[in-house]
């Protein structure tokens, strides 16, 4: 008989049973946590995604600022160049002076002979053609010819038989001023260049002497009045030699130290107290807008004859000649007309387009036309 009772306890489990548990606990654990790191993940990425999105979108609207600062700055140099040239075009201005008086003149214009040969007559010009003052002499032996005697010898001998005397003014060796033809008279005295010059003679020879102290002394009041009532600098007196394109040594080859005494003596009459400005171009503005078109047409013009350049219709008062770019819509013509009032010699460049204007200005410097010869100007006789 077996004594022994049944053993019925669980049967105690290996040691390598219980860490695969553990291990399979821990890795449900692991992946639990992957998940939720893999949601946080996901949220993240999306999160990221919109804020990817908002960065394109401000890179976007900071290229567009950046290009409308650009367009900006460009706009502010145009501008800021367009005041510096101003600025470097605009001399100062000198303190007001006396103008220069009429000296004596005898005008004989109507009793000196004249061709009497209806087609044989002298043209005509406007004043504002008017460029330089030609000083000649007779290149007679004897001083005390006349403006009759000369008169007579350009309309009569068979080498000239001119429309009249090749002359706007004569100055006799006593010092005497004679007008022997109108300003707007295109009279003979410097081939090629009539049209754009005043002819004053003075009587005698002057190739070994010097005029006489009373003919320098007329013809440098003569020249001053000139220079103030043409509205011409002081380099526009000239000799006839001074003329590339003149065979001739006329007025004689003392001229140029005869020159620098009778210039001296302009100078000392109160001729070069004339306006402030000799040339100004007006160019228009507003509060908002200025006239690029314009001044963009006109750069050519203004790069050959460097005159002073600006927007201020009261600054172009104290001008000699003013020149208006552009249409009335810009410069007005009460501007326009305040200014011929001012005593200003006006003229206005303006073609049916911007196109029309930029030509004409670059064939005016093209051709060295600083002016038009339709200006406004005041009548001398």
């Amino acid at each position: 008989m077996n004594n022994s009772k049944e053993d019925t306890s669980i049967a105690p489990v290996p040691a390598d049973a219980a860490a695969l548990a553990a291990a399979r606990d821990e890795a449900a654990l692991w992946q639990s946590r992957a998940a939720y790191l893999q949601t946080q993940a996901q949220r993240a990425e999306q999160e990221c995604g919109k804020y990817q999105e908002q960065v394109l979108t401000l890179e976007a609207q900071l290229r567009a600022l950046e290009a409308y600062a650009a367009e900006l700055k460009t706009s502010l140099d145009h501008a800021q160049a367009a005041l510096e040239m101003a600025q470097r075009t605009t001399a100062p201005l000198p303190s007001a002076a006396t103008a220069v008086g009429r000296p004596a003149i005898t005008d004989i214009v109507e009793q000196l002979p004249r061709s009497a040969d209806p087609g044989n007559q002298y043209a005509r010009r406007s004043l504002a053609q008017i460029r330089f003052l030609v000083l000649h002499h007779t290149g007679s032996d004897d001083p005390a010819i006349t403006p009759q005697e000369l008169a007579e010898l350009h309309v009569k001998d068979p080498k000239h038989q001119w429309p009249g005397i090749g002359f706007h003014y004569f100055i006799s060796a006593d010092g005497t001023i004679y007008q022997t033809n109108r300003l707007e008279t295109v009279c003979y005295h410097v081939v090629n260049n009539n049209p754009t010059s005043v002819g004053i003679v003075l009587s005698g020879r002057f190739s070994d002497a010097m005029p006489t102290a009373a003919q320098i002394e007329s013809a440098a009041g003569l020249v001053a009045w000139l220079l103030q009532e043409l509205r011409l600098p002081p380099e526009s007196v000239v000799g006839h030699r001074e003329f590339a394109d003149q065979q001739t040594d006329c007025p004689g080859s003392t001229w140029p130290a005869w020159k620098e005494i009778l210039l001296d003596k302009v100078r000392r009459s109160g001729q070069m107290t004339r306006r402030p400005i000799y040339h100004y171009v007006l160019f228009w503005q507003t509060d908002t807008a200025w006239a690029e078109a314009e001044w963009q047409a006109a750069m050519r013009y203004i790069a050959r004859f460097r005159p002073t350049v600006g927007f201020s219709p009261q600054e172009a008062r104290q001008a000699e000649n003013v020149t208006i770019i552009g249409g009335p819509t810009g410069v007005s013509p009460e501007v326009e007309d305040m200014l011929h009032a001012a005593g200003c010699r006006v003229q206005r460049i303006a073609g049916k387009n911007m196109t029309q204007t930029r030509a004409l200005l670059d064939a005016m410097a093209r051709d060295g036309q600083r002016f038009l010869p339709t200006s406004s100007v005041s009548t001398i006789s």
